[in-house]
């Protein structure tokens, strides 16, 4: 049979160590025996290598955990949404300080808790439901999908809060999620102030006399309030993608229109825009319009928006007191006396030609707004009345010294001789 070449030099160094040529079996077991010991020896050296080998790897391995395990709570802790890590119990593992903050735990109060002390008693209830459901079935609707839920601080308070959870790939035995948790307290404040403006801006527009309007780049209408129907008895449907040149909301003239249409073009805000429309059986409307332009983020002209108000009642009011004051005008100028009315600090609100005839050279300057005073300066200066007889006592007219006498006729001369008797009525 063959043997182990090792074996086989053993016996022939045996042999050769013989007188006879034969082997000497002491020397040879000796010889096997110191193999046998060195290669115990060789063992366990080897043995001890591998041994401090696999310590060394456990020391890396340890050492290179604890640094990505630090490198993962650094990410988490810069990270500014808040973090939370549990297991397929809910038991909380990592809790970063953004968590921190808005749970207004440490770290040391929550780590190996349950997270649902994070929580109210129904999303409680849900939670421990979409643990056992996913852990039975391997599917949910929640993972990935952001949620808006209610959470909890320390102190009990309860706050609104987004939250996103997804499943961590874990070594070991187990299943792990991550979940990120948003603090919107502020946003649903401002959506409720929001929500609250709008429904202040609808009740406003409703009981306003004005309506809305919008319209795109080529000024074709985009928005129309349904106050509109109230006011010109126009369905506000009837007006949507109308020109508002064509639907007569751009001006009362053919030359209006032209310069309103330059201010478009300029970008500029207008106000008190005055149309007339007619109406089947309304008749004839006059409405004002102001707008300004809209712009997005970037600047980018998107339309116009402004409002609306029927003024036809208070034009026609306009127009009856502009024909009462030419009325009034007439029946003045028909005098032939000198007629003029004062207010009440003694400003002219309204004389005829006669009245002005009596200042002669200075009479173009009685308008009306000039003060008594002022009447009586522009007189003096003018040498009108110089100085009166001295047989004539200086009178007061009303508590002004001129051509006049108290309440009742009275009667003042200038050195020319011309004589003026002036009376004073009181107005209701």
């Amino acid at each position: 049979m063959a043997l182990h070449p090792f074996l086989e030099r053993q016996i022939a160094r045996a042999s050769r160590q013989s007188s006879d040529g034969a082997p000497d079996l002491g020397r040879l077991f000796e010889a096997v025996s110191d193999t046998y010991q060195q290669m115990d020896r060789d063992r366990r050296l080897n043995d001890r290598a591998v041994a401090l080998l696999q310590e060394e790897l456990e020391t890396l391995s340890g050492k290179w955990k604890d640094d990505a395990e630090q490198q993962i709570r650094g990410v988490m802790d810069f990270v500014g949404e808040a973090i939370i890590s549990i297991d397929e119990h809910g038991t909380i593992l990592a809790f970063n300080q953004a968590a921190q903050r808005v749970f207004d735990y440490q770290a040391e109060q929550v780590l190996g808790h349950n997270v649902k002390m994070l929580m109210t008693e129904k999303d409680a209830v849900d939670h421990d439901a979409f643990l056992a459901r996913y852990m039975r079935s391997g599917q949910s609707t929640a993972l990935g999908e952001r949620r808006e839920k209610v959470g909890r601080r320390q102190s009990g308070e309860t706050f609104p809060m987004e939250l996103n959870v997804g499943e961590m790939l874990a070594q070991g035995p187990g299943r792990r999620f991550i979940g990120l948790i948003r603090d919107i307290s502020d946003r649903k404040k401002v959506e409720q102030e929001l929500r609250e403006s709008e429904s202040r801006f609808r009740d406003l527009a409703g009981s306003a006399s004005d309506w809305f309007w919008e319209t795109d780049t080529e000024h074709r209408i985009t928005f129309m309030s349904g106050r509109v129907r109230e006011v010109l008895g126009i369905d506000p449907g009837a007006l949507i993608g109308r020109d508002r040149f064509e639907a007569g909301l751009a001006g009362g003239s053919r030359a209006e229109s032209d310069l309103h249409r330059g201010d478009l073009e300029q970008r500029r805000p207008f106000r008190d825009l005055v149309c007339r429309l007619d109406h089947p059986t309304r008749g004839a409307q006059t409405v004002r319009l102001s707008g300004i332009p809209i712009r997005d983020a970037a600047g980018t002209f998107l339309g116009y928006r402004g409002t609306g108000t029927n003024v036809t009642r208070e034009m026609a009011a306009e127009q009856r007191a502009q024909q009462a004051q030419v009325q009034l005008m007439h029946a003045i100028e028909s005098v032939t006396d000198g007629f003029a009315l004062y207010d009440v600090h003694d400003r002219l609100a309204i004389c005829n030609q006669q009245y002005r005839a009596c200042f002669t050279s200075v009479g173009n300057r009685i308008v009306p707004g000039v003060d008594f005073a002022g009447i009586k300066s522009m007189a003096l200066d003018a040498g009108l009345y110089d100085r009166f007889r001295e047989e004539i006592p200086v009178v007061e007219f009303n508590g002004r010294v001129l051509l006049s006498a108290p309440i009742g006729p009275a009667t003042a001369e200038k050195v020319l001789t011309q004589h003026l008797t002036a009376a004073e009525r009181r107005s209701p």
